[in-house]
């Protein structure tokens, strides 16, 4: 009597296209039901996760240099400004909460007017190191084309968060604060 052998071909085809129709189930549920996009991440999506550019630029006060290399190792904010920005006004006081009271690292990098940013850090009360970049070199390694903007780097040195504007960059301040 012969014994009935199952065609090797007939259960491959089976297990392959049981594979496939699950692979196009799932990613069906992915194109109807993507995963949520933060808002904040769509301007700066090229930079998340990469390593921080090390700055080293002049002090506001013309002496000496300012670097993040020091905060190697920690999260820290830098706050990209310039003293005519209306919408960096509105940031300033976040700023300052969540550098004095929550202990946030901050390297305030500013431009523009040198004595105009001065007066600014003063009225302010800021204790942070500020740095002047009248050149705008810092602001390619960090795709900054507009003032506020906010650049949260974790304590492995990649970028976090970043954001523009005096909303977005509130909300990155708030973060890193609660980090």
């Amino acid at each position: 009597m012969n014994a009935l052998r199952p065609d090797r071909g007939a259960t491959t085809l089976i297990v392959a296209t049981g594979i496939l129709l699950g692979m196009c189930i799932f990613l069906a549920a992915k194109i109807v039901n993507p995963p949520p996009i933060d808002p904040l991440d769509v301007e700066f999506w090229d930079l998340l996760g990469t390593q921080a550019a090390v700055l080293e630029l002049e002090s506001l006060e013309g002496m000496g240099q300012v670097s993040n290399a020091p905060f190697a190792g920690q999260p820290y904010l830098l706050i990209f400004a310039d003293p005519e920005c209306r919408a960096c006004e509105a940031i300033y006081p976040h700023l300052l909460r969540a550098s004095q009271v929550q202990g946030v690292n901050v390297l305030f990098i500013a431009s523009g007017d040198r004595k105009a940013m001065q007066d600014k850090i003063e009225e302010h009360s800021f204790s942070f190191p500020v740095a002047f970049d009248s050149l705008l070199t810092a602001n390619a390694p960090f795709e900054v084309n507009a003032f506020p903007t906010v650049v949260w780097v974790d304590a492995e040195g990649n970028i976090a968060k970043a954001a523009t504007g005096d909303q977005g960059s509130t909300i990155v301040i708030h973060l890193a604060g609660g980090a």
